[in-house]
């Protein structure tokens, strides 16, 4: 069984130039890009994808980046600039499932009942002035 790094290890990378930008045209579309590249075993590829850096420096059409691909599939390819960090959505992750289980835990109905049986008496001076 491949493992995530053994993948990752076995990754080649390329020069790639940029045919096209496209734009997203509504909030729930990406842009994307379409490159050519050549592998290490000569075989030609050109296909689009959404996994790239549009910043420091940005892409445009005819620059050249450096592309990541799956030497089994070279269509399986993403900037090498695009990050595999996955640290920022695990701590969010982990976060909001650590919140909900406290808020779970806070909320609990024993946990309300009791609280709601156990009121303070009221304070001996004004029970005597109510007397």
């Amino acid at each position: 069984m491949r493992t995530r790094a053994d993948e990752l290890d076995r990754r080649l990378t390329a020069d790639a130039v940029v045919l096209n930008e496209t734009l997203p045209k509504a909030a729930k579309e990406a842009a994307r890009i379409t490159v050519h590249f050549t592998t290490k075993d000569s075989r030609q590829v050109e296909d689009w994808t959404e996994s790239f850096v549009d910043h420091d420096p940005p892409v445009h059409k005819g620059d050249t980046i450096r592309v990541v691909y799956d030497p089994d599939d070279p269509s399986n390819f993403q900037d090498a600039r695009w990050g595999n960090d996955y640290t920022g959505p695990v701590v969010f992750g982990a976060g909001a499932i650590g919140l909900a289980g406290y808020s779970l835990w806070e909320l609990r109905p024993s946990r309300t009942a009791r609280h709601r049986s156990k009121r303070r008496p009221s304070h001996p001076t004004l029970t005597r002035l109510r007397d």
